[in-house]
């Protein structure tokens, strides 16, 4: 099967998840303009690769943000901006999965290709995430409320340091200011860059697909994209590693895909999307520290 692949295909697929990066980095660089400031775009495509690479090694989604954040500070991005681009790419691209996800297995439940323990499984998964962003949204809406909830439990549970909630309603209300300036027009080039970065994503599995000898229909294409990836964000595994591909691998064979090809296509698609870049991105570490060690670089304002 790997000699009967349409090599066109496959660098074609390299091509799309070369710009899904591109993406990701237009994403942050307009999530940085929200501020005001200007992030060149290789810039912010080297440290999205990067902070990749570390979150794999180090707290996973929090070595990401952190590492984002100290990076982002070495091309004078002042700190508010270095935190925003530190977790609101991230949300935005888990919004675009979570999204995928619930359109993927409403899909599956119709078609019945679930068993009901399957069903049950991944109904589940979902429901917790549904209650983790109906509490983000209230949390944005009434952060007060919230405050004061945590400052409660800080008091109570052992091992949790003590804060006060007036510090924890500062941290939301910063939290809703940055929603602020999303809704006075900013959420368009953010969302521009979400789009681009996990669309072209899609796009490298579609293209393996096809370079397989086995081009899905975009229905069946979405419905095993999403959940197993997004399921291997809340998995305590680096990078969703085993999570997704099983997942990916039972869903799409549920659909009506062989499972050699399966196997073929998603093992590829892991090396391009996964592999490639965490290679890319490691010697990228070293290069960003010695410029963070140099001290930061002039603050520049968006034009």
């Amino acid at each position: 099967m790997v000699r009967s692949l349409d090599w066109w295909g496959v660098g074609l697929a390299l091509l799309a998840q070369v710009l899904s990066y591109v993406g990701s980095g237009y994403l942050l660089q307009a999530v940085v303009a929200l501020t005001g400031q200007r992030l060149p775009l290789l810039a912010a495509v080297e440290i999205t690769l990067a902070a990749s690479s570390v979150g794999l090694v180090s707290a996973g989604i929090l070595g990401d943000a952190a590492a984002s954040y100290r990076w982002t500070r070495t091309y004078g991005i002042r700190p508010a901006g270095a935190l925003l681009g530190s977790w609101m790419p991230t949300l935005f691209n888990l919004c675009l999965l979570f999204a995928l996800a619930l359109l993927g297995l409403a899909d599956l439940l119709l078609l019945h290709a679930l068993s009901s323990e399957e069903a049950w499984g991944f109904g589940g998964s979902l429901a917790a995430l549904v209650c983790a962003a109906a509490l983000a949204v209230w949390t944005v809406v009434r952060p007060e409320r919230i405050a004061r909830v945590l400052a409660w439990l800080s008091e109570r549970l052992p091992g949790v340091p003590r804060i006060g909630s007036a510090t924890v309603e500062e941290g939301f209300r910063r939290l809703s200011g940055a929603f602020t300036l999303l809704r006075h027009g900013g959420w368009r080039r953010v969302l521009l860059g979400a789009l681009g970065n996990t669309g072209f994503d899609l796009l490298t599995l579609y293209l393996l697909f096809h370079a397989a000898g086995s081009p899905l229909p975009p229905d069946v294409l979405t419905t095993g994209y999403g959940l197993p990836l997004l399921l291997g964000k809340v998995v305590l595994l680096p990078g969703g590693l085993g999570a997704v591909e099983g997942g990916m691998v039972a869903l799409y064979h549920a659909l009506g895909v062989p499972v050699p090809t399966a196997v073929l296509v998603v093992l590829s698609y892991r090396a391009i999307s996964f592999w490639l870049p965490t290679l890319v991105g490691v010697p990228l570490v070293p290069l960003l520290e010695r410029r963070t060690l140099r001290g930061p670089a002039p603050a520049s304002d968006a034009r």
